[in-house]
């Protein structure tokens, strides 16, 4: 019996920890970024306030995450 890895990386596959790029919207919401970086809503705000993490941008009073750029961003953390 063979089971899939379920932890691919950027380098190696277009899905990390089974939640597919293919899958995310071209503009991500907090809630969306939250839940595919698996990390808390507060831990991303913390990183736009100490200036690193995925850069977002002002959709008029709304934060958002070009879905690229997040990718490049996790791709930069990849080979650091």
């Amino acid at each position: 019996m063979t089971t899939e890895s379920t932890h691919s990386t950027l380098a190696g596959g277009d899905h990390i920890d089974g939640r597919h790029e293919s899958d995310l919207p071209d503009l991500l919401t907090i809630d969306e970024l939250s839940n595919y970086l698996q990390v808390s809503k507060q831990t991303i705000y913390y990183w736009q306030k100490i200036g690193t993490g995925p850069k977002p941008f002002k959709l008029g009073k709304h934060l958002r995450w070009n879905k690229q750029s997040v990718l490049d961003w996790l791709h930069e953390l990849e080979v650091a």
